[in-house]
């Protein structure tokens, strides 16, 4: 099985700003970086623009292709496992704090549960129908490992897997939504939150899995607007459809944000009903990682070649296009700095960064004529990591702002 990353993608060309009334010009300075990518076996070297106000500070692959990480946001820790099953530790400032080899052929996704605990998960999505187990191995946060478990049929990675302070994890099986303990005891098992298609594999309608622990519920979230609530002993609290279109973010007291062209929109994940209000200031939107300028606005995706700011109420502020033509369209990344900045990448491997106004900041330029899973988080102090398939981690940083680091390749 295949490391499946959550992954970083690098760069692209040229863009149009659309404010209202205005359009921005492209900036210049673009300059070929000393990173090297190999794209069908071809080298490649990674283009940046913006580079006269902004530069890679520091690229960590260990000679690996790629990585499946997480961010420790209480600390800023970066734990990344690479494709030979080697866990890595980084501080924000790119120095590795320890390795710790697990043994992994392959791993699909690492998850950091609200227990503390790292979690690597290979499923068997596409090996369910043969038999094939899938398992999970907790590391905790010094790299020793805690226990491993075989689950014949969990097919969870990614969104859809969770862990609750105690150490319960949520899962997807064959018998529904699922929680599980860690001495791999079934706690309960819902088949009426979760809809199947039996096909050359195992699919099903739930896009992500949160567990919030303030009101003790599991959040079910299914495509076509759909919410399931289930409560600690796997009962369905509450369920709705055709819920506001929007990206969904929860945050720890159960609020969840819908965020999307009407503008934004609220509901209560207690019982699934509608709110006017809720706060909306700045630290509570970082927590639950809603993009937003720190004025009242938010960004949004309009469609695959187009991202946009509009106010509370959906008003467009201005958007921002790129040209048709380019390589990729743009991808699940989407967030916004502490500064109100937005960033934002593409499936051909871009990495773009706009300022509140529209204007562009940088572009890390790749191009790829493949799909490139991208992950990218931003630290408090201005600096945007980005980890990306045959890139590994890279630091983006306002020039001249004293930021350590190491380059280890």
């Amino acid at each position: 099985m295949k490391i499946h990353n959550t992954i970083v993608a690098l760069a692209l060309g040229v863009s149009l700003v659309f404010p209202i009334g205005t359009s921005a010009q492209s900036m210049s300075n673009e300059i070929t970086t000393p990173i090297t990518i190999l794209e069908d076996g071809v080298p490649k070297k990674l283009k940046m623009r913006g580079a006269d106000r902004f530069e890679i500070k520091w690229n960590y692959n260990a000679g690996q292709g790629y990585f499946s990480e997480v961010v420790d946001e209480a600390t800023g820790m970066m734990y990344l496992l690479s494709a030979d099953g080697v866990l890595h530790a980084l501080n924000p400032s790119g120095q590795v704090k320890w390795h710790s080899d697990l043994g992994l052929d392959w791993a699909n996704h690492l998850k950091l549960g609200k227990d503390g605990l790292l979690y690597a998960q290979n499923h068997n999505l596409y090996d369910f129908k043969d038999g094939e187990p899938a398992w999970i191995l907790a590391v905790d946060k010094a790299g020793k490992e805690r226990w491993t478990m075989e689950l014949p049929h969990m097919y969870s990675y990614g969104s859809t897997f969770d862990v609750s302070a105690d150490g319960i994890m949520f899962v997807l099986t064959d018998r529904g939504v699922t929680a599980i303990d860690q001495d791999a005891r079934l706690i309960w098992a819902n088949d009426q939150a979760v809809t199947y298609k039996y096909d050359y594999y195992l699919s099903h309608d739930v896009v992500r899995l949160t567990w919030i622990e303030s009101i003790q519920t599991l959040l079910v979230e299914k495509t076509d607007n759909k919410l399931v609530a289930l409560s600690p002993s796997g009962k369905i609290k509450w369920q709705r459809e055709n819920v506001q279109p929007g990206r969904r973010y929860v945050s720890d007291d159960g609020m969840v944000y819908i965020v999307g062209e009407k503008g934004l929109s609220l509901l209560h994940a207690s019982d699934g009903k509608d709110r006017a209000e809720a706060p909306v200031d700045k630290e509570t939107l970082n927590k639950a990682g809603i993009p937003h300028d720190g004025a009242g606005n938010f960004y949004i995706e309009y469609d695959e070649l187009t991202i946009g700011k509009v106010d509370r109420t959906g008003k467009k502020i201005w958007s921002y296009s790129r040209p048709e033509g380019q390589t990729g369209v743009i991808g699940l990344g989407l967030i916004s700095d502490r500064q109100g900045n937005v960033i934002f990448t593409d499936t051909g491997g871009s990495v773009f960064s706009l300022d509140p106004n529209g204007k562009e900041r940088f572009i890390v330029l790749r191009n790829d004529e493949g799909l490139v899973f991208t992950r990218i988080w931003a630290g408090p102090d201005g600096v945007l990591y980005a980890s990306a398939d045959g890139v590994g981690l890279l630091a983006i940083s306002p020039k001249g702002k004293a930021h350590r680091g190491t380059n280890t390749k």
